[in-house]
C-alpha cells in the first residue's frame, strides 16, 4: 500500500497517516460535502445550528463605500504605537538571529563560545 503523504514515504513510517483519517473526516461531515457545495444558507444554519429556513440572506450586497486615505490618520498614537512596536519587534528579532554571528565577529571567539554567550 502506498502512503498517502509525501513525509511517509521519506521513512517516517506512516506516523503521520494516522493523523489523515480526522482531517478527511471533519471536511466529508459537512453538509453538502461531494455535492458541489451547499448552498449559503444551509452552511450558515449547520455552523449556526439553526433551521435554514430561518436564515435570510439579503438579495444583494450594499453598495461599497470608498474610504479616504486620510481616515488612517484619525488616530495618530494608534500609528505610532503600532510603527513603534514593528520597529521593535523587528530589531528585536534582528539581534537575535544575528547575535551568535555578531560574537564572532565582533568578539573574535568561537561559534560554540558565542553561542553559549548568547543563551
Amino acid at each position: 500500500m502506498r502512503p498517502l503523504c509525501p513525509r511517509c514515504i521519506a521513512g517516517a513510517d506512516g506516523l503521520c497517516d494516522p493523523g489523515l483519517g480526522p482531517g478527511i473526516a471533519t471536511l466529508a461531515d459537512r453538509p453538502g460535502a461531494g455535492r458541489g457545495g451547499a448552498p449559503l444558507a444551509r452552511s450558515l444554519a449547520w455552523a449556526l445550528r439553526l433551521d435554514p429556513g430561518e436564515i435570510a440572506l439579503p438579495t444583494s450586497l450594499p453598495a461599497l463605500r470608498k474610504p479616504s486615505w486620510l481616515e488612517l490618520f484619525k488616530y495618530p498614537r494608534s500609528i505610532a504605537a503600532a510603527c513603534a512596536t514593528g520597529l521593535s519587534q523587528t530589531g528585536g528579532v534582528g539581534l537575535a538571529l544575528w547575535q551568535v554571528t555578531l560574537f564572532v565577529l565582533v568578539f573574535k571567539v568561537t561559534p560554540p563560545e558565542a553561542s553559549f554567550l548568547a543563551a
